[in-house]
C-alpha cells in the first residue's frame, strides 16, 4: 500500500532533455547492477537519486495526497524510505514505457 494515493500524468512524449535524463538514469542502473557490492546490498538512495531528475522533468502533473505542492529534488518526500523507493520505481517504470514506445498498454 503506498504512502501517497492519486495520480500522476507523464508526458507522452519526450524532448532531448527528458531523454538524456531517462538514459542517464539508465546508466546508472546498469552500472548499480553490475557494481553490486561484496555484502551483495545496494541502498535505495543510491538507486533513487539519479532517477529523480528523470521523475521531475518527465512528469507532467503530480496528483498525489500528502505531497509537495511543488515538487523538486529538495522537496521530493524520500521517508518513509520504502515507500518512497516503490513510488520512485513505479513511476520511472511508466516513464521507461514512454522512452520505449509503449503508448498504449493493451487491457488483456
Amino acid at each position: 500500500m503506498s504512502a501517497w494515493k492519486g495520480t500522476v500524468e507523464i508526458f507522452d512524449r519526450l524532448h532531448l532533455s527528458q531523454v538524456e535524463l531517462v538514459e542517464g538514469a539508465l546508466l546508472d542502473e546498469g552500472e548499480q547492477v553490475k557494481n553490486i557490492p561484496e555484502s551483495g546490498r545496494i541502498r535505495f538512495t543510491q538507486l533513487d537519486k539519479p532517477k529523480l531528475p528523470a521523475l521531475l522533468a518527465c512528469v507532467e502533473k503530480w496528483s498525489l495526497s500528502d505531497f509537495p505542492d511543488s515538487v523538486t529534488v529538495d522537496t521530493f518526500p524520500m521517508t518513509p524510505r520504502k515507500a518512497a523507493h516503490e513510488l520512485i520505481e513505479t513511476i520511472f517504470d511508466e516513464i521507461r514505457k514512454v522512452f520505449n514506445g509503449e503508448l498504449q498498454v493493451p487491457n488483456g
